[in-house]
């Protein structure tokens, strides 16, 4: 039957609405109030949303595809093939940022009601699907329903919140900056206490998903301040708090390590005013020039954690052919590779690859902390050295930066790591223009489920104790479904 035909019992007007209706139902578009729009740069698309299902997966999977049936008007018929060429517009942008990261990501924001907040949740994906005889009667209407199916991450994002910040320079700080030095030997009194990490209190965060960081980081302001290859790391798992990630060389010669550490010597300018000096006369032989012991030396290491060892030295030494290594024993034995120091000499931080101490959940007794050195001249060689750092790895972050500060406050160096708008950059002395920044590895990632801690630590050409860079941080709350 005709849908221009009156069926018995509906009387003409009853008709029309049916008729304006795709499904041949009536509408209802009363019950349908939530906030729904398409956006992406400054453009936002709103939609008049007339029915979704959501549809759900589990976490592990990275995208999920919906339907949303929107009703399209347009006061003309060139108004309202303008509304549809605009969605389909957007998701030609969404498709083609899969290959250009450059281009704008594309957003659907969904505010259902009663909801303060909206959420938003990137397309990847996007068509738009006509109903039956839209041609036939809605398009006299210059209004229609049509399908969107959209295929989108599988998580929402509420609106940017900030992290608050803790340590002993600051106690949950928010609408600031938290202090944190090059250096963790507790030495000063706040807000100019040496530490050089920031806790995050898993009871600040909302949501349901672990979701990334977004860092921003100032030089101090001291004018002639450096900052140089900053490195952040995050402790997410175990206990954050209590876990001991940075010890002095003076205490690496304990047990019956072997330990090449033959005196201390003072120096205001290294970690706990102090550092100690190695010596061997060994060709060709690997010898333990820092050992530490579970029982004294270095405390509460978590067995089965990856680690990021980071040896600073006092003074940088000039010995041919020299190469090191870090070794753990824990009722296995794990290694770095031997990596060669240069004969001319080479940074003061020595950074090696990733190690891991153990296995999880392996209970084995004590272990050793070893940092071993190896040459083939003769004669007897020297280091000295200030700390070493063990860095835990539930994520690192890395960024080949220059920063200096060439004036006084608010002139200072900004360097921005902005996973969401997928930038990393930097702002430096009383510039507007924003400079790319190289950043190495995935964004940091904070879960509502877990306190964590951030550890920074920037190398330079001196990894000067006495550098420091101010925090702050943002997230957006993630979840799987509103």
């Amino acid at each position: 039957m005709a849908l221009g035909t009156a069926p018995m019992g509906l009387d003409a007007p009853r008709l029309e609405e049916i008729a304006s209706s795709p499904f041949g139902r009536p509408r209802n578009d009363k019950n349908m109030t939530h906030s729904l729009s398409i956006s992406y740069g400054t453009t936002t698309i709103t939609l008049a949303l007339v029915d979704y299902t959501p549809t759900s997966a589990l976490a592990s999977v990275a995208e999920v595809t919906e339907r949303w049936e929107v009703h399209v008007t347009g006061a003309s018929k060139a108004l309202l093939q303008a509304a549809i060429h605009e969605i389909e517009r957007a998701f030609e942008l969404a498709r083609q940022h899969q290959a250009n990261s450059f281009l704008d990501r594309v957003f659907l924001n969904f505010r259902p009601v009663g909801y303060e907040e909206s959420y938003r949740s990137q397309i990847l994906d996007g068509k738009i699907d006509f109903y039956d005889e839209t041609l036939k009667w809605a398009w006299a209407n210059a209004g229609f329903d049509v399908r969107l199916t959209i295929t989108r991450r599988n998580f929402w994002e509420g609106a940017e919140a900030e992290i608050p910040l803790s340590n002993s320079n600051g106690e949950r700080v928010i609408e600031d900056l938290l202090w944190v030095y090059n250096c963790a030997d507790g030495d000063g009194v706040s807000p100019n206490v040496r530490e050089n990490w920031a806790d995050i209190d898993a009871d600040d965060l909302e949501g349901d998903l672990p979701a990334p960081i977004k860092l921003t980081m100032v030089t101090s302001g001291t004018i002639g301040d450096i900052i140089e290859d900053v490195i952040v790391c995050l402790a997410r798992s175990g206990d954050p708090a209590t876990l001991k990630h940075m010890a002095e060389a003076e205490a690496g010669g304990g047990k019956s390590s072997g330990s090449k550490i033959v005196d201390f010597g003072d120096d205001p300018d290294c970690s706990g005013g102090e550092y100690a000096i190695i010596e061997w006369d060994e060709v060709s032989v690997p010898v333990i020039g820092i050992g530490y012991y579970s029982g004294t030396g270095w405390p509460d290491l978590e067995i089965g954690r990856w680690y990021l060892p980071l040896l600073r030295l006092r003074t940088v030494p000039t010995i041919a052919d020299l190469w090191t290594r870090v070794r753990m024993v824990y009722g296995l034995i794990s290694e770095t590779a031997w990596i060669s120091y240069p004969a001319s000499g080479g940074p003061q931080v020595i950074q090696y690859p990733p190690i891991r101490l153990g296995l999880p959940r392996w209970e084995a007794g004590d272990y050793d902390v070893d940092v071993e050195f190896l040459t083939s001249t003769g004669g007897t060689k020297t280091i000295e050295a200030d700390y070493m750092y063990l860095l835990p790895l539930d994520g690192v972050r890395q960024y080949e930066v220059s920063l200096e500060a060439i004036y006084e406050e608010p002139f200072v160096g900004w360097l921005r790591d902005d996973p969401y708008e997928g930038l990393v950059y930097k702002y430096e002395n009383h510039t507007t223009t924003r400079s790319l920044v190289l950043a190495r590895g995935n964004p940091l990632m904070v879960d509502p489920r877990h306190d964590a801690r951030l550890y920074f630590m920037t190398p330079g050409a001196t990894a000067a104790i006495d550098s420091r860079m101010d925090f702050n941080a943002f997230y957006r709350p993630r979840r799987l479904a509103l």
